[in-house]
This record gives C-alpha cells, structure tokens and sequence, in this order.
C-alpha cells in the first residue's frame, strides 16, 4: 500500500499530452504507377475533401479512389491491414475476381461504410483535373450486406469530391494510373480536408485549441499574481519561492506554444514538426523542474535547512540531469508518431522514465514523512502545518489520479475501437489540470507573506541540523525535546528563569513559531517513517517519540 500510494502521488506530473498533431493539407508527387496514396484524419459529418491533379504533360489517367468510413477513431493504425483492405476494395471495384469475405473483415467496427469510384480522363498542364464524386455508400467489414444509401456532395465548389458523412475516423486512399503502358506518370496529387466551417483542424484536437487557451489565461493569472506578492515581500522571499515562479512562467510558455499549434492547423492545416519538438523540449523541462522542485521541497530545503548539503545537491543534479535525457528521448519519440501509432521502442523509452519516476515518487514520500517528524519534534506549528497541508493535497492528487485512471482504462484502453473518442480530450487535458491544482496549492501554500520568516529556515531550527554532514543516513536527532527544555527550566535558578521570560518573542509571534504542546503525527508522516525504517526493525521510528 505505501509503495503504491507513492507511485501515485505524482503521477499527474507525466503530462505526455502532446503527439503529433493530424494533417489536412497532403501535396504527393508521383512518377510510379500502382503507387497508393493514404491520407487519414478524424473529421466531423459534412466535411470536405478537396482534390486537385496537376500534370507535367499531357497523358490519359486512370485514378482509382476510396474514401473509408470508422466510427473507431484508431481503426486505420494497422499498416498492414490497411493495406489489405485497401487492396481487397481495389480489387472489387476494378471487377477483379474478388477473395474470400473472411479477408475483408478486417475492420473492428461493422458500422464501417465506404465510397470508392474509376475514372479516367485526360490531364492537361494547363489546369488541374477535378475527380467525379460518388454518391453510393457502401457498408464494409462485418455488415457488407447492409443497403447502399447516397450522399449528396458539394458540387458547386470546384475540387470538392465528396463530403463526409458521419463524425469518426476516414481514411483517403487515392491511386493513380496511366492507361497507356508508353507514358509514364508525373504529376502531383493534391488533398484538402477541411471543416464544415473551413477550418482543417481534427475533430479529435478541435476541444485542445480552447483548453490550451483556457490553460494560457490561467497560467497568466498565476504568473501576474505571483510576481506581485514576490514584489510587494522582497526581502521576505525564499529561495524555492523564486523556483516555483520559474515552473509557472514554463508553464505559461508550454501553453501558449501549444495555442498556437493548433491555432495555425485550424487556419492553414499545415503542421509545423518544429514547433511541435519546441513545445515538447518545454514540457520536459518543465516536468523535470517540477519533480525536483518538489523533491527539495519535501526534504525541507528553505525552512528547515539553510542549504542542500554536498551530497543531496549532487544527487539531486545528477536525478534531474537522467530524468531530462529520459523524458527527452521518450518525449521526442512520441510527438515523432502520430497519436494512435504502437511501437515497441516507444515503450522500450517508457520503462526506464516510469522506473526512475517511481523512484522519484518514494523519495517525495519518505521525505515529505521525515520533514512532517522534524517540526512536529521541534513543535514548530506553522512549519507543520505547512507540510501538513501539503500532505494532504498530495493524498487527495493521489485519490483523484487513482479514480481518473480506472475510469480512463474503462473508457478507452480496455476496447479494441473507441467509439467515444469525442472525450479524449479529458484524457488528454486532465493531467495538465491536476498539475495546475497542484501547482495552485503550491502557490497558496508557499506564498511570500510578511511572515515568510516564520517559514523560513532560522537559527532556531539549528539546534539539531548540525549532523547534516553525514546525510546518508539522514536520522533525525530528537535534541529539542519538550520535555528535556521543560526539565532544564526547571532546573534554572528563579531570576534566570525570569531573565528568559523576559526575553521571550511576543504572544502572537510564539504562536506562529513553537508551542510546548506536542503535535500529535499524521497518517503519512507514520506511513513514511515506518516504510523507510527498513526490513528486520521491530520498532519503526515513529514509535519511538
């Protein structure tokens, strides 16, 4: 239960939300003959495909095209299948002697429906040729029986050979052929799917274009609202205060290069790679920072040591230093396929990121439960009642995370065709959600106040930090017990336990920094020490105060 609980607390850190984005605009120059042309994206019913044929010369050109309907929004990811479909329907369109039905039941769905067509015509350089369309609907896979219906298509714009006729995944193949064996082929194909609107992005990325604009704006608001409190209390800022503004300003910026992807595919339909790599290199960085910020966080760098001591700072270099290498090789290799594309050496790229990303999350939790022990035995309330908090957001991430995942498992991992691809979006957009909740609590949290020295690491909180030296081991030295501070005031003569009261902080301030009363421990503090205690120790060191 502890190793799995610290597996989740982080999890809504990974954010692999980002894959190649669709195209709509396709530009194939062909010089071969028998050569097939493929062309998928998820569209809305009443969308159009637009096709324009240029050629270099003058020939005779038989082109042969098939436009295949899915309601599984992942049906054409087969390659090899694909390609057998697409032959098999070649072949009955051709008035080939057709194979086997078995052979073309290879689509999951049998609600798959088809348009296909043979035309020949005359190309000229001087303008391109239009392809007739189609207006028979066809069913294909498992229902080939079903009744054509028709479709009635666009034909008062120029180009426009059909138009779509449900929402789901469509695939376009086109195949081009000369009809005489003494010419040879040399032109140029071009494709157009664009929205009922006129718009080019996907249905599938459609919901991202307002999320990440909604992401953008709020991320602006937290970077506004941060900059003002480190403005108004600069003199009162900590360190980590300053790294916390850095993963919101790489948060504002990952957001709005991902806006603006996708708001130049729905004007254009062009996808830039380089921009999808740049905003990717962003989201790395920004999960890197993100885990080491909360690693340092929970071992109490800023409010209960001054400093990482020489070996936590080297380990902390070199955890961020493979982390950014892995979850840059794995990153890259994503957005390099598109969304619903298996690989092996995509996964061969998860297994270590996932293995030092759990390692990662242990370290959090067994941290976070000895910072908790450490200002509870040195009963420094509002320290505790910092981490406290912050324990607490990390559990509740941890439950909603665990609830989201068996929900999404459910929705779309657990069905060979998913139907009910209009709610990927959610699956995409929840860990960039919970991030920012976190991130937002972060803030609330850690926020600079006019009491910021209250939180931060003091002469005080020295007492028992002088061993840190030998941080491999890490013991807490319980040196500020309340009941040995209580036995030497007892032990002082009258005037010297006068002259200390007098010197004592005011009322309010005592109340902000010690109590004399004793903490009681919380559930993640006993669960972390009693995990990280060890095999073969019969009493764990919570149950030793």
């Amino acid at each position: 239960m502890d190793g799995y609980l610290s597996a989740l607390v982080f999890l809504c850190l990974v954010c692999a939300v980002i894959a190649l984005p669709e195209s709509s605009i396709w530009t194939h120059h062909v010089t071969k003959a028998n050569v097939t042309l493929k062309m998928e994206k998820s569209m809305v019913a009443q969308s159009e495909i637009l096709v324009e044929i240029y050629c270099k010369k003058s020939t005779s050109v038989g082109v042969l095209w098939m436009l295949i309907y899915s309601p599984c929004i992942e049906e054409f990811v087969d390659v090899d299948a694909v390609d057998a479909m697409l032959k098999l329907l070649a072949s009955r369109e051709l008035k080939r002697p057709e194979s086997t039905k078995d052979r073309i039941s290879l689509i999951a769905s049998d609600r798959a429906t088809y348009k296909s067509a043979w035309e020949t015509f005359y190309c000229s350089p001087n303008a391109p040729a239009f392809l007739k369309s189609s207006s028979r609907i066809r069913g294909l896979g498992l229902n080939e029986s079903m009744p054509t219906r028709s479709l009635t298509s666009n034909f008062g714009v120029p180009g426009v050979l059909s138009t779509t006729w449900d929402s789901g995944a469509y695939l376009f193949a086109v195949q081009p052929q000369a009809l005489s064996y003494s010419d040879d082929l040399d032109l140029t194909v071009h494709v157009e799917m664009r929205n009922p609107d006129g718009s080019y992005l996907s249905a599938v990325e459609f919901p991202l274009l307002p999320f990440n604009g909604v992401m953008s704006v709020l991320y602006l608001v937290f970077v506004i609202f941060w900059l003002v409190l480190i403005i108004r209390y600069w003199h009162e800022v900590m360190r980590i205060q300053f790294c916390i503004g850095f993963v919101l300003f790489l948060g504002l910026w990952e957001h709005l290069t991902l806006f603006a992807i996708y708001e130049t595919i729905r004007k254009s339909g062009n996808v830039a790679p380089s921009a999808v790599y740049f905003g990717e290199l962003i989201a790395c960085v920004k999960r890197t920072l993100a885990r080491l910020l909360v690693l340092i966080a929970c071992l109490g760098y800023g409010v209960t040591k001054s400093r990482l001591t020489a070996i936590w700072f080297r380990r902390c270099l070199a955890i961020g230093l493979i982390y950014f290498v892995l979850v840059m090789v794995e990153g890259m290799t994503r957005v390099a396929q598109p969304r619903f594309a298996k690989s092996h050496f995509l996964l061969a790229t998860l297994l270590p990121l996932v293995t030092l990303d759990v390692g990662i999350m242990w370290w959090i939790f067994v941290y976070l439960a000895r910072t908790l022990r450490e200002t509870r035995v040195r009963c420094n309330i509002v320290k505790h009642r910092l981490y406290r908090n912050f324990s607490y957001v990390l559990v509740a991430v941890s439950i909603t995370s665990l609830a989201f995942m068996i929900w999404s498992i459910g929705a779309f991992k657990r069905t060979p065709c998913i139907e009910n691809w209009p709610y990927l979006w959610i699956d995409d957009s929840f860990w960039q959600t919970l991030f920012l909740v976190i991130l937002g609590m972060t803030l609330i949290l850690w926020r600079p106040t006019g009491y910021n020295r209250d939180y931060a690491y003091s002469l005080l909180d020295a007492q028992s930090s002088h061993d840190d030296l030998d941080d491999e081991e890490d013991v807490l030295m319980d040196r500020t017990d309340p009941e040995d501070i209580e036995r030497s005031l007892r032990a002082r003569p009258p005037a010297e336990n006068e002259e200390s009261t007098n010197d004592k902080p005011t009322l309010g301030r005592e109340k902000l920094v010690h109590s004399m009363k004793p903490i009681s421990p919380t559930i993640i503090e006993r669960m972390g020490i009693e995990a990280s205690s060890g095999p073969g120790q019969e009493n764990p060191v919570w149950k030793l105060d």
